[in-house]
This record gives C-alpha cells, sequence and structure tokens, in this order.
C-alpha cells in the first residue's frame, strides 16, 4: 500500500483485515513522501478496511497492490497523468514538490522497469526541445534508479489540429537522450503509421488518441520487445 505523507495532512490512517480492531496505523504528517507499507495477511480473499478515525483530518492513499509472494508475477503500475506535459516543470510529469506526481512517485515506487512514453502533449504544445531534454532527462534519471528504462516515442498527431507540432524535433532530444542514458528508444511508427493513414484504417480516435486497435498494435509492440 502507498501512502502520501505531507506537511499539511493531520490525519492517522489506520486498517485492519476483515474486520475487528485495528491492527496498524500510520500517521500522515510530516515531509513530502510516498509511503510503503506492507500488510501481510494469510493466503486467501480479504477485505482491507482503511479508516482515517479523525473526520476533519486528512489522510491519503495512493494505490493498493495485492499479490501473492510465493508467486512470480509481473504488475503494470500507470504513473502517468493525463494532459500534463514533461516540458513544463512547475505542473509537469517532471515536477519534483509532491510525491505523488510522476517523477517523484517513481522513486518510492522502485519498478524494475519502466517505459517512459511522453512525447505526444509536448509536441502538440511545441515545447522548446531544449527544455522537453532536460526535464526528461530528470524523469529518466529518477527511473534508472530501481531498473531500466524503455524510451517509448508518442504516436503522431493530426498536423492539422495541432499546425505548431514538433514531434520530429523532440524524437529527436528523445533518441540523443537514449544514448547517452543506455536507454532503448522505440518508436510506434514501425507498426503504426502517420496520423492521416492511422485514421483511414480506424486506428485513431481523436486528433492524437489511438482507439483500441491502435493501442493494441503498440502493446503488441512493446510485448515483443519485452
Amino acid at each position: 500500500m502507498w501512502t502520501i505523507r505531507t506537511p499539511s495532512n493531520t490525519g492517522t490512517l489506520t486498517w485492519d483485515v476483515d474486520g475487528g480492531a485495528p491492527t496498524g496505523s500510520l500517521l500522515q504528517t510530516g515531509a513530502n513522501a510516498l509511503i510503503t507499507t506492507t500488510i501481510s495477511p494469510t493466503l486467501g480473499t480479504h477485505t482491507l478496511n482503511l479508516t482515517n478515525p479523525a473526520s476533519a483530518a486528512t489522510a491519503y492513499f495512493s494505490a493498493i497492490v495485492c499479490y501473492n509472494s510465493a508467486v512470480p508475477a509481473v504488475d503494470v503500475i500507470n504513473a502517468g497523468c493525463a494532459t500534463l506535459t514533461v516540458g513544463t516543470s512547475s505542473t509537469g510529469l517532471a515536477r519534483s514538490d509532491t510525491p505523488y506526481a510522476s517523477a517523484s512517485a517513481i522513486t518510492y515506487i522502485a519498478p524494475d522497469l519502466t517505459i517512459i512514453c511522453c512525447t505526444i502533449n509536448d509536441a502538440n504544445a511545441a515545447t522548446s526541445p531544449t527544455t522537453y531534454a532536460a526535464s526528461m532527462q530528470s524523469v529518466i534519471t529518477n527511473c534508472k534508479l530501481s531498473g531500466d528504462v524503455i524510451l517509448l516515442a508518442g504516436f503522431e498527431s493530426n498536423f492539422n489540429a495541432f499546425p505548431a507540432n514538433n514531434r520530429a524535433l523532440l524524437l529527436a532530444q528523445l533518441q540523443a537522450l537514449a544514448a547517452t542514458n543506455n536507454c532503448l528508444y522505440v518508436t510506434p511508427d514501425i507498426v503504426i503509421g502517420g496520423w492521416t493513414s492511422n485514421d483511414a484504417l480506424g486506428l485513431m480516435y481523436d486528433n492524437f488518441h489511438p482507439t483500441a486497435n491502435g493501442y493494441q498494435r503498440l502493446a503488441d509492440m512493446v510485448a515483443g520487445l519485452l
């Protein structure tokens, strides 16, 4: 279980498994952090009850992952956030002032492999290539603290809808970052074409999001890499 601790939180999370008296508690006030807590009941189906006893106090949890430690498995965790860019340092994916922002959270989650696919929003917003590269480097650095990194280029958008789109410039930066950081660089262009042809094939949902079939092609490509 990952919970969010900040100086402004005033609550204490308590929990029990399958009811009864609380079996654990965690004060949520303190320095910014994403706190990892492992709860180990007997193997089986259980109900985890989380409670913030003080109704006026604030306490937050980010995610719960259930697993059987005796069985090898792969957990896929989405650490992204809709609409954000990498290049906007104060509000984007690379911000470091909150424990739940993507670049910060990844250091607590500590994955064995991170797939970074952050190109589309920056390209549509025409983020400066220099700014994009600097912010992306901070994300890569955090991700490589615990494991490997794949840099995955985003899909091509409809250039009529985003005439300032600078995807080609950003992908050049991404390729350079891959070489510098010893990361694998992958582009979906090898399995899915440009926006116009993809749209004609029913692979695009709108001006920059694929349909389920479009995402499936990308997923099949990534699965092959893994």
